[in-house]
Formats: C-alpha cells, sequence, structure tokens
C-alpha cells in the first residue's frame, strides 16, 4: 500500500508536467489565464484551446439595447443546449447592455464548462470608436459604456477576455488615425479593472486578416508598457475555403507571420461559406500541429442564420430553431479534437515568476496616471520594446489621447459595491423545458433535455466589495482570493476574506489551527507566497489556504481530509513521506494522486 502511494507520487513528480485531466471533470468553473503564449486553465495549468463559436442572433443591426443574447434565460437556454451538442467551450457575444441582469444566462454557460470572450463595443451611438474620426467618439460616455461592460462581466468566472475593438483598422484611412485610440482604449480597461474590478480579465483586440496589417498592428498593440499592451490578439481569418491544405490556403503563411508573437493568438472568427454546404476541413489543421503551437484554437462564425449566410442554426420568427447541415459538420470536426495534454510554454515558470518586483513603477506598468497590471499569471515576463515607426500604420503613436475616465477609474460608475453577485445552481436544475422547439434537418423535433451541468455552483464573495476603501487600491496579487465561496457563508455587508476564511476554518479545522489560517487569510497573495507555502511547511491549514485561492472551502477542506485519511492508511513512516512529498509535488498533482 505504502509503495503504490509512493510509486504513484514520484511518477508525477518525475513525469508530469501539468495535470492531465479533462477540465469539464473539475470542481468548479476555474478562470482561464495566460501561461506564456498560451491560455491554460488556472488550476490544472492545462493547455485551454478555444473551440468556440460566435453568437450575436439578430447580428447588430437587431440590437437597440433592450435585451442582449445573455439577457433572456429562455433563450440562452436553448442557444447553450445546443451548443452543448456541438461541443463548443467558448462563445465570443459581440454585443451587450451592462445594465440588465446576466446573472441567469452565465449560470448556464458556467454550468455547460462554457467560456466568454465579449466585445465591449456596441453598434448603439456613442458605444463604439469611430474608426475614421476616433476623437469624436472617444468620449467620457464612451468610456462610462465599456468600463460598465468590464464591470458587470469581471465578476464571472468565466468571462475569458475582452475585445475592445473590432477590425477597427481595416484600411489605409483608419490605419492612419485610430491605432493610438485602440491603446488608449485597452489602457483605460486595464486601468479600470484594476482599481474597480474583483478579477482582472485578459484584454485583446480582433483584427480583420489584411495581408497590409498582419505584422505591424498586433506589434504595435502589444508594445509597451504593460498597461497599454494587448494580452492577446484575435484574428479574423476566412482564407480556408472547401478542400484545401496548409498551403493552398495560404493558412502557412498566416502561421509564419504570427509565429513570432509572445502572447496568444486565435482565429476570433473563421468559416469560409464561398464554397457551399461548408466543411469546415480547417478545424483539423487549427488544432493539430503545427497551427496549434502557434494558435490557440478558434471560433467558428456564426451560430445563427443571417442575410451573409454563415449560420449553423436558423431562428424562426416564432423563437423555434432548425439545425442547418452545418451544425453536424462542425459538431463531427469539433469532436475529433484530443485535448492538448502537455503545459504551455512558461506553465512551470512560477518559481522564476515569483521573483519579478510586483513594485514596478506606475510609468512601466502604464501610460496614464494610474497604474494597470494583469496577475502575474497574465504578465508577459519582458516588455516588447515599441519599434520607432510602423509604415503601414501611421496612426501608431507612442503618444496617446488623454484619457477621459480618469474620475471614473477612481471612483468608479456608481455601481452598488456591496451588491452580491451570484451564480444561480438552483437554475440548472428547475430549468426543465423551454417555450420553444428544436427542430434538425428534417424538421423533426429534438427534445430539450436540460443542459448537461458538468460544474458545481456556488455563489460568490465579492471580497473587492467588503472590506476594500471605497475607489481605493486593489492588491493585483490578490485577485486570486476573489473566488467562489459557498452560498452557506454569511453574505453581509461587512463580510472580508479574512471572515470567510474564518468562518471555513472554524468548522473545518480544530480549534489550535483556525487562528492560523485566520491570519494566513490576511496575506496577501501571490505566486511568490504559494512557493513559500510549499517550500516552506506542509500543514494542512497552509495546504487549505493554497487550495481556497482556486477552489471553494468545501474543495479545500475535502483536499486536507483526503490528506489525513492517506496519512492515517499509511502510519507514520508514510504520512512523514507524504509530508515530505507535499512540500515538492504541485497541488493539483497532489490532489488526483491522493484522492
Amino acid at each position: 500500500m505504502i509503495a503504490a502511494i509512493i510509486f504513484t507520487l514520484l511518477s508525477h513528480i518525475l513525469s508530469v508536467k501539468c495535470i492531465s485531466i479533462d477540465d469539464s471533470e473539475s470542481a468548479f468553473v476555474e478562470p482561464v489565464i495566460i501561461k506564456g503564449k498560451h491560455f491554460a486553465n488556472s488550476v490544472t495549468n492545462s493547455r485551454f484551446q478555444i473551440k468556440g463559436i460566435d453568437y450575436q442572433p439578430g447580428g447588430s443591426a437587431g440590437y437597440d439595447g433592450s435585451k442582449d443574447p445573455l439577457s433572456d434565460v429562455e433563450t440562452c437556454a436553448r442557444d447553450i443546449f445546443l451548443m452543448q451538442q456541438l461541443g463548443v467551450n467558448t462563445i465570443r457575444v459581440y454585443t451587450v447592455n451592462p445594465a440588465l441582469d446576466h446573472s441567469e444566462c452565465m449560470t448556464l454557460m458556467a454550468a455547460a464548462n462554457m467560456y466568454l470572450v465579449l466585445d465591449i463595443n456596441s453598434p448603439l451611438i456613442g458605444e463604439s470608436i469611430n474608426r475614421y474620426e476616433p476623437w469624436t467618439t472617444y468620449t467620457p460616455e464612451y468610456l462610462k459604456h465599456i468600463f460598465g461592460v468590464v464591470q458587470e462581466f469581471s465578476q464571472y468566472n468565466n468571462t475569458l477576455a475582452f475585445f475592445i475593438g473590432n477590425e477597427i483598422v481595416n484600411d489605409e484611412r483608419s490605419s492612419e488615425v485610430s491605432p493610438a485610440y485602440i491603446k488608449a482604449v485597452t489602457r483605460d480597461v486595464k486601468d479600470y479593472m484594476y482599481y474597480q474590478c474583483p478579477r482582472l480579465i485578459p484584454v485583446g483586440y480582433s483584427a480583420a486578416d489584411d495581408l497590409n496589417y498582419r505584422k505591424e498592428l498586433p506589434h504595435y498593440l502589444s508594445c509597451g508598457a504593460q498597461g497599454t499592451a494587448i494580452d492577446f490578439y484575435g484574428v479574423n481569418s476566412y482564407q480556408w475555403c472547401g478542400k484545401q491544405t496548409l498551403e493552398s490556403s495560404g493558412y502557412d503563411v498566416l502561421l509564419k507571420d504570427y509565429k513570432e508573437f509572445n502572447f496568444p493568438v486565435f482565429l476570433s472568427e473563421f468559416g469560409c461559406n464561398i464554397i457551399q454546404p461548408r466543411i469546415f476541413q480547417e478545424i483539423d489543421a487549427i488544432f493539430e500541429e503545427p497551427m496549434s503551437d502557434v494558435f490557440d484554437g478558434g471560433l467558428v462564425y456564426e451560430y445563427s442564420q443571417g442575410p451573409n449566410n454563415y449560420g449553423l442554426v436558423e431562428i424562426l420568427e416564432n423563437g423555434d430553431v432548425k439545425l442547418r447541415p452545418e451544425f453536424k459538420t462542425v459538431q463531427d470536426q469539433y469532436g475529433k479534437i484530443k485535448p492538448i495534454l502537455e503545459c504551455p510554454v512558461g506553465a512551470l515558470d512560477f518559481l522564476k515568476e515569483s521573483g519579478v518586483d510586483d513594485k514596478s513603477s506606475d510609468k512601466e506598468r502604464s501610460g496614464s496616471s494610474f497604474r494597470s497590471s494583469t496577475t502575474s499569471h497574465n504578465r508577459r515576463k519582458q516588455a516588447v520594446a515599441c519599434k520607432p515607426s510602423y509604415p503601414k500604420l501611421k496612426g501608431a503613436t507612442s503618444d496617446l489621447p488623454k484619457s477621459f475616465g480618469t474620475e471614473m477609474i477612481k471612483n468608479g460608475l456608481g455601481y452598488d459595491k456591496q451588491k452580491q453577485v451570484s451564480y444561480i445552481p438552483e437554475l440548472i436544475e428547475n430549468l426543465s423545458s423551454i417555450p420553444y422547439r428544436i427542430l434538425d434537418v428534417n424538421n423533426d423535433e429534438i427534445s430539450f433535455t436540460g443542459i448537461k451541468n458538468t460544474k458545481k455552483l456556488f455563489s460568490n464573495i465579492n471580497a473587492k466589495s467588503s472590506g476594500l476603501p471605497e475607489g481605493g487600491e486593489t492588491d493585483a496579487s490578490n485577485v486570486n482570493a476573489k473566488q467562489e465561496q459557498p452560498s452557506k457563508l454569511k453574505h453581509t455587508k461587512q463580510n472580508t476574506i479574512e471572515q470567510a476564511y474564518s468562518q471555513t476554518a472554524a468548522a473545518i479545522f480544530p480549534a489550535q489551527e483556525a487562528p492560523k489560517l485566520q491570519e494566513l487569510g490576511k496575506t496577501p497573495y501571490n505566486l511568490r507566497d504559494r512557493v513559500n507555502l510549499f517550500t516552506a511547511s506542509s500543514e494542512p491549514y497552509k495546504i487549505y489556504r493554497v487550495k481556497l485561492q482556486h477552489d471553494t472551502p468545501e474543495e479545500a477542506s475535502s483536499l486536507v481530509h483526503d490528506y489525513r485519511s492517506s496519512a492515517t492508511r499509511v502510519g507514520p513512516v508514510g504520512g512523514t513521506l507524504l509530508l515530505l512529498l507535499l512540500t515538492l509535488v504541485p497541488l493539483p498533482v497532489l490532489q488526483v494522486c491522493i484522492m
């Protein structure tokens, strides 16, 4: 028995780079972070490939602000049910109204283990940047809108990323005036998140795949201070049509052009429709080497049929949905994808990252008067220097427009910071029917059987809104502490992270250990703390403390219980060996080994 346990643990130490499990089987919706030049699961460290679809029923022309794709639970249930059959893990939504309630749809997505990539602009007047006259639309009113979107969706663990623009630069005229404004919006959004939001979300740009700007635009948008640089880059590419190869489609050149960049790149739109029916042969190429070495997957354009004829389903006037032949094609193609089990490059560099000075100057972090930051997980190791000039981007200047958002960044938008925004676990069980029919290509009805719940959902404790000064500075290194907690905790206005630790510790740990846990809960959490915890001690309450950064107290207590049970079964000698291994094995690996 002892030998088997020791052999298993040592095998993982020597051979496992990151945890090789299906993310859909893990405990709750883990935030996706950036590791090196790829997305990764924040708990398992496993590579996260976007296997997604673009979703905006009615298109931009049908949006009037009264509702959006994530505000109606019945249409969300209808479509997420089908997307789950399709096999997607990510949805891109182009337009939302931040004033509406999105908790129900975000709950359904979370239960289905789906992440959201969200555009923060809208087609309404004053809610987007005019590509030809950006100075006329870069206004306080515009910033208020995009800050509202960021505020609303930063509360959910399954918000993967924000797009600060879509194809703003798409011709010579726009290239002469818009680039600096894109960078300015990036700065403003990062600053606002840093000061006002409970979680820091990667910020990026979705580009038209124009050969004139393919290399210069991503370089300019990602260069310079961290606080003005994008974290990832999306490419809208429709060049693979019908039966082609990497070479005949031009994907080999696409691959070569983006290989040099040190941040995640993915196809934010793909699916040429010149040849019908679409066979989506490019999916094989996107998710296999050599493409998968550079690209983190992509999003099929698009879910619902419109005048441009790209839809996988047709939404009828009464709300019923009929599948189109391409639905089955994408379903089959996505079903063949095998997950990449290796960690992304840089995923095990947390020991080196822990030595990064988190107290870099404001000037190094941002082009504004406020500091901008991402978490240590999302930070690039070294800023990329901007080029003296970009010949095809005359608007790519180092002097960015002065922000109109200074006061909003400092003081917030006046939202109730005591508001508890939560997932709604009971919604999954109660949602047994929808008022719409779902029809296959032969008009036969498909039974709605509900959303398959692959995740445990808990209510959120918003650490940001409970203990910190109004509009005050947050500790970016403590961002991972702002995670989901069980709804049984007392949600009072005085709730703080320390109180949450204290409440759970009292119920789980012996009296002599609870004060230690409570005190540890007051310590700012970052990667350096995590390393110190693993190397300095293996006491159960410290294991729990680290585990709690990513999971719920229930999951943390379960881990400690399993540790204690294992130590008891194998006796003092085996227990000592387990304690020794606890100081060496990354936490997710430990969990798999002892459970």
